[in-house]
């Protein structure tokens, strides 16, 4: 699913971005996402690639985008009345994977959709690749681990299409299932009938 957009569609995410990266930087927070230290300059362009990925979904399907400054737990994109809502993961790599990370497991997050969107700013373009819920990005056999001072969990495609968000949402968004058995304390220890190796 491919969008357009030009930096006047975006300003509000711009501004955003930039109050949050001064927040970051007045109070020494680093970006722990990335494969080595960032820049100043580097952190920035993140936060505004994560913004505008933010914004361009919420837009998508007509959701506020209302980032709260220094609130690092809230729901990237959440429905109106506070029940429930999305994960956005943003990156301008060309075959991006789905990162997820332990605070996501602390927040409780795995219950929601991780949708993941490609942005590029030079280009004025951005593409949803799909989506996984937490709980089965962290169930999926072929995830990768990275270390400090990454510190994240990426889980390569196939994902679930975006037909099956956009009908999600139009449905009424109601909360996703997670199996009772899930242990996030105990990844890759559950059986699983499309795993490598899981009894049958």
């Amino acid at each position: 699913m491919i969008i357009k957009f030009t930096p006047d569609d975006v300003t509000e995410a711009l501004v955003a971005a930039n109050a949050f990266q001064d927040f970051n930087e007045a109070r020494g927070y680093k970006d722990r996402g990335a494969e080595k230290d960032l820049t100043k300059i580097e952190q920035r362009d993140r936060q505004i690639v994560g913004h505008v990925g933010h914004l361009l979904i919420a837009r998508r399907y007509h959701l506020p985008y209302a980032p709260k400054l220094g609130d690092f737990a809230q729901i990237d994109i959440e429905f109106p009345g506070g029940d429930g809502g999305m994960e956005v993961r943003a990156s301008i790599r060309d075959n991006p994977r789905l990162p997820i990370n332990p605070r996501d497991i602390e927040r409780g997050k795995l219950a929601l959709p991780f949708v993941l969107i490609r942005v590029s700013l030079a280009r004025g373009i951005a593409e949803i690749l799909g989506w996984l819920c937490g709980w089965q990005a962290l169930e999926r056999p072929d995830r990768i681990w990275r270390g400090p001072p990454q510190n994240t969990w990426y889980v390569p495609a196939p994902y679930h299409s975006v037909q099956s968000l956009d009908d999600w949402i139009e449905s009424g968004a109601k909360p996703h299932w997670m199996p009772k058995d899930f242990d996030p304390n105990r990844i890759g220890e559950r059986p699983l009938p499309f795993a490598d190796g899981a009894p049958e």
